[in-house]
Formats: structure tokens, C-alpha cells, sequence
């Protein structure tokens, strides 16, 4: 799948619900999206003219979960990631 087109079906999954964004999210990362990857779609998904308030703050939720900077059982999590919360909170946050 391309980068325009991932970033196609995450804006409008946004906006169809929590439901089908949380499947198409998987399915992005069982295609090898990374979490940078996921934050640079966020970053830029946010910066597009026309992106709606709700969209914009259901991203900067889903980019609190891909950083780390929440609860630890809320964090998403990949294929590679520690099992251990702990070493997971680390792992992320510290860009691993």
C-alpha cells in the first residue's frame, strides 16, 4: 500500500469510527507499518487543510498511544515490542 493511500484510509476511518479504525490500524501494522511510520501519517494527517477538529484530536490520541506518553496498557503496540510494561514504557519513549 502506498503512503498517500495509508494515509487515505486513516483519515477516513477516523472519521467512520473507532470500530473501523481500530482494524484498519492493525491491518497497518501486520503490513509493516512501523510506529514512526504511524507518527509521520499522524504529523501529517494533522497538518492537512481540511482535516476536521474531531479527526485532529482523535490523532493526537492515537499519537499519545504510539509515544508512550500514557498508560502503559494503552500503549500500541508492535510486532518486536516487550512484553514487560515496564521495558515496553521504556522501549518506547526512548524511540526504540
Amino acid at each position: 500500500m502506498t503512503w498517500e493511500a495509508g494515509l487515505e484510509l486513516l483519515q477516513r476511518a477516523l472519521e467512520d469510527g473507532q470500530a473501523r479504525f481500530e482494524v484498519l490500524l492493525r491491518s497497518l501494522i501486520a503490513e509493516g507499518w512501523t510506529r514512526g511510520d504511524l507518527h509521520a501519517a499522524v504529523d501529517e494527517l494533522c497538518g492537512r487543510p481540511g482535516t476536521s477538529e474531531p479527526v485532529v484530536d482523535e490523532l493526537i490520541e492515537l499519537d499519545t498511544a504510539l509515544t508512550g506518553w500514557c498508560a502503559p496498557a494503552s500503549i500500541i503496540r508492535f510486532p518486536g515490542d516487550p512484553d514487560d510494561e515496564g521495558a515496553l514504557v521504556a522501549h518506547v519513549r526512548g524511540g526504540g
